[in-house]
C-alpha cells in the first residue's frame, strides 16, 4: 500500500502538531576555517537516556550522558561539530563564545532520516567531558 499525497500531508501535520511545546531552543556549533567556532540557534525535541555502561555510571551520581534527539529536517546535523545547550532568555539560546564554554556539551554520535515519511533526523548525542 502506497502513501497517498493526502496521507503524507496529514502525517506531516500530525508530526508538527506533536512538536508545539516540546521543542528546545540550543545553541549549534559548526567549525569554521582554521579552528574558528560559529554557533546558530536550533530548535530540536530532547529526550535524556540513561546509561548502563559501568564505565561511565557510578553507583553515586545517576548523571545522564546519553541523549536522543529530533531535528528537523532542515537542519543537517553532518556539519555540526556538538550541540551546546546554553541558557535560554526570551526563547533564544546564548550564542556567546562565554555561554557555549561553560554550557553542557553534547557530541553527535549516530544520526539517521527518521519516519513513515523521512521528516525529520534522530540523533544520538553524548556529553562531552
Amino acid at each position: 500500500m502506497s502513501l497517498t499525497p493526502a496521507k503524507v500531508q496529514r502525517i506531516l501535520a500530525n508530526r508538527a502538531i506533536m512538536r508545539v511545546g516540546r521543542a528546545a531552543p540550543v545553541a549549534a556549533v559548526y567549525r569554521t576555517a582554521y579552528g574558528g567556532e560559529a554557533a546558530r540557534a536550533v530548535s530540536l525535541i530532547l529526550k535524556q537516556q540513561g546509561t548502563n555502561d559501568p564505565a561511565t555510571e557510578d553507583t553515586v551520581s545517576r548523571q545522564v550522558s546519553e541523549y536522543l534527539a529530533e531535528m528537523p529536517l532542515e537542519v543537517d546535523p553532518r556539519p555540526i561539530a556538538y550541540i551546546a545547550l546554553t541558557p535560554v532568555t526570551a526563547g533564544v539560546p546564548a550564542l556567546d563564545a562565554a555561554s557555549i564554554a561553560t554550557a553542557i556539551q553534547l557530541e553527535i554520535v549516530a544520526y539517521r532520516l527518521s519516519g513513515l515519511v523521512p521528516s525529520r533526523w534522530q540523533v544520538t548525542l553524548r556529553r562531552l567531558r
